[in-house]
């Protein structure tokens, strides 16, 4: 043991953390199975919020296998242009664009699509892990605080998943480790890479933009010489690069967003919401029940109540003891912009608990400002083996606490509700010799996208009632629709559909198959 500790201490500056990277993954591999991500990545989209997750696969598929054409993106449900078509956006959908052409290349598996958000939040970590030694010097305090951060169950849910948020929050802790580069010693690549990344994550997830308005603040602020922040000198010292860089990343992202909007007026279709549903548009009853399922439910999904108190120790260090106005200023402004974002979208929160997993960025930019602040102002007590042992339990007390979280959020969601009999159907559907251009209808099934997607075919959901009379159903057979899927398992399947049936053609467990009687189109 001895030789090995002395390895690591006497080694070269480079040799040294190249080692204690490959340490940092060993031991993020260690918690993942810890946490059943070898079972979890080969899951197709479950549990909660299953809705939101076949809308991101349903687009990546529809993009592998309708053209590639990046600016007409598409989902399974045929919802827009009167009902025809399953054109929407929402997000900049780059990473459904990657993940399509890797299945273009290696076939549709789903496990390709968690790997990839799974890896831009790992590539996060691992830049967190290097500007937290940036700042603190200590290679334990740079693996403890990218560890703790993945003991929040609202990251390690959405991690190993299908959605954007948790990715560009991977891409924006990696901004931050080059804008903190750039502090500590100007290049102009590492301006360039902290406004490509905080770019890219602003246009995957709006929310991140907080730390891109931020970074303009502080160029803004130095820019106008009432502040300097860096006692080397200004951390922005090509201010016009810097404006120009920011400018540009800012006008992709609007640009973005008025191109959705347009593309989804064009198409007819308000799926996707592209503006904001104030706290001020929510009556009293709607802003309590946000406030009431917070605080009852996803203040302990986001973090158990050790780290609150160690955040709580955090800030008042920064704040009262460091008084480092940089610092100061960075978590000052973070919590006032996402103040803001909670303001503008409270109304959509009470259903879509991962709007809060960008925001976590708090919590990493706290992390690094106590960091410096510890090393630089108490660092005995900083880089105390005693202070090190009292993180390692909370480290090991957190992981347990986010395997346990996870484990209850996977194991409540009934085989019915997560229509287990739907994975792995495409052997089923050829023997019934269903075509892959087929249109079908899904029924009983409120979500968009969920059947549509397990059966890979387009066509209608009950969503916003296109089931439910006779005329819409119609409508659907006049559109192509030649097959009904009903899932009996849940109650109150639709009935309406049963004056439209031609012939029982096959079954699955709970699945029925009928064919459609053909309408004059």
């Amino acid at each position: 043991m001895k030789p090995f500790k002395n390895n690591f201490r006497t080694s070269n500056p480079k040799h040294l953390q190249i080692r204690y990277s490959v340490l940092l993954v060993l031991l993020l591999i260690i918690v993942s199975l810890f946490y059943g991500y070898q079972d979890i990545l080969f899951f197709p989209p479950q549990s909660t919020h299953v809705w939101r997750q076949c809308d991101c696969t349903s687009m990546a598929l529809m993009y592998a296998e309708h053209g590639m054409n990046f600016f007409k993106p598409e989902m399974h449900n045929l919802h827009a242009d009167g009902q025809t078509t399953g054109y929407a956006v929402g997000e900049f959908p780059i990473i459904y664009y990657f993940v399509a052409i890797l299945y273009t290349l290696f076939g549709h598996h789903d496990f390709l699509f968690r790997a990839t958000d799974l890896l831009v939040f790992f590539t996060g970590l691992f830049f967190m892990f290097k500007l937290v030694y940036l700042v603190s010097r200590d290679y334990f305090h740079a693996i403890f605080f990218p560890l703790l951060l993945f003991t929040s169950p609202l990251l390690v849910y959405y991690a190993n998943n299908f959605l954007p948020e948790v990715p560009s929050l991977g891409l924006t802790l990696t901004a931050w480790f080059f804008f903190f580069k750039m502090r500590q010693q100007y290049r102009p690549r590492y301006l360039y890479l902290t406004i490509f990344f905080f770019t890219m994550a602003t246009l995957i997830k709006v929310s991140s933009g907080i730390s891109m308005v931020l970074v303009f603040g502080l160029l803004f602020l130095e820019s106008i010489n009432s502040t300097i922040f860096n006692k080397g000198g200004k951390i922005f010292r090509q201010s016009m690069a810097a404006y120009l860089g920011l400018l540009a990343g800012f006008i992709l992202v609007t640009a973005w967003y008025l191109f959705a909007i347009k593309y989804n007026q064009d198409h007819s279709t308000i799926y996707f919401r592209t503006g904001i549903v104030g706290f001020w548009q929510t009556n009293a009853e709607e802003a309590e029940a946000v406030s009431r399922i917070f605080w009852n439910n996803w203040k302990f999904f986001i973090f158990n109540d050790s780290v609150y108190f160690l955040l709580g120790i955090f800030l008042l260090v920064v704040f009262f003891i460091g008084k480092d106005k940089f610092h100061i200023l960075i978590n000052l402004l973070t919590i006032i912009g996402i103040a803001g974002f909670v303001a503008l979208w409270y109304g959509l929160l009470f259903q879509h608990d991962y709007y809060f997993a960008p925001l976590l960025v708090l919590a990493a930019i706290l992390f690094v400002s106590f960091c410096e602040t510890g090393h630089i102002r108490f660092p005995k007590i900083f880089h105390h083996i005693i202070l090190k042992i009292v993180f390692s339990v909370i480290l090991i007390v957190n992981v347990i606490y986010a395997s346990n979280k996870i484990s209850d959020r996977y194991n409540e969601f009934q085989e019915s509700e997560n229509r287990v009999e739907l994975y792995d159907i495409q052997g089923f559907l050829d023997s019934l010799h269903i075509e892959k251009d087929a249109k079908v209808i899904c029924t009983p099934d409120p979500s968009p996208n969920h059947m549509l997607y397990l059966l890979n075919r387009q066509g209608w959901s009950d969503l916003y009632g296109m089931n439910t009379d006779s005329l819409k159903i119609s409508d659907h057979i006049r559109h192509g629709a030649k097959y009904l899927f009903v899932y009996d398992s849940i109650p109150d399947a639709n009935r309406a559909l049963d004056s439209f049936i031609d012939e029982f053609i096959g079954e699955k467990g709970m699945l029925r198959v009928y064919k459609l009687k053909d309408l004059k189109r």
